[in-house]
């Protein structure tokens, strides 16, 4: 869980009294003074960054938060409309068909900053990405994944391994184990020709 780490603090000659901070903070950390909005309330800040990134001059900063993180973003009217963002979603495919070209550390990058934008709740955002470009350690996580699915099918196959795994899974999730049977004898069949069905010879996992 994300610790509180600091409070808001407002430059009283940049602030415009405009009260957006204060409208935006759900826990009631910001309150209006006599002369601007101040971080006065009694309950803990837990940096969501909405004060931040409402405030018009760019009169809050934030001892916990890094003000490169926050960056001005188009209006809607000048950015992606409502019916451009679905169209957009209703485009998003795995192709599953890639080259033996590298994916830059520039594209690795922006792949980052967007995937942090996920929701996770009190803005902890505890993402740990791990990126691997090495081919003999993708091999590496190849063998071994295909020899776990290849445990798990014989595992099926013994009344008392099934039981062990309904134990330590639960029915539900032996049920998808059982219904996905086909797939992963397909991966298996598949590497046993030289074909990869795992990572389909992607060089970025």
């Amino acid at each position: 869980m994300l610790k509180p780490e600091g409070r808001p603090q407002v430059n009283s000659e940049l602030c415009n009294r405009c009260g957006r901070c204060v409208a935006v903070c759900s826990l009631d950390v910001l309150e209006m003074g006599e002369s601007c909005p101040a971080a006065t309330g009694s309950a803990p800040c837990f940096r969501c960054g909405h004060c931040v990134a409402v405030c018009p001059s760019g009169a809050i900063s934030h001892p916990g938060m890094n003000p490169e993180h926050f960056r001005q973003l188009l209006p809607w009217d000048e950015g992606v409309t409502p019916e451009l963002l679905l169209d957009l979603l209703r485009k998003r495919r795995s192709i599953r068909s890639y080259t033996d070209e590298q994916v830059t550390q520039e594209e690795i990058t922006r792949l980052i900053e967007a995937a942090v934008q996920a929701p996770s709740g009190l803005n902890a955002q505890s993402w740990h990405f791990t990126i691997i470009q090495d081919a003999q350690r993708l091999g590496k996580i190849r063998r071994r994944t295909l020899a776990i699915y290849s445990m798990l099918l014989k595992m099926l196959d013994s009344r008392v391994s099934r039981l062990m795994l309904r134990m330590q899974l639960g029915a539900e999730a032996l049920e998808v184990l059982a219904e996905a049977r086909p797939l992963l004898e397909g991966i298996l069949d598949a590497q046993k020709s030289g074909g990869d069905r795992l990572l389909w010879g992607a060089p970025t996992l």
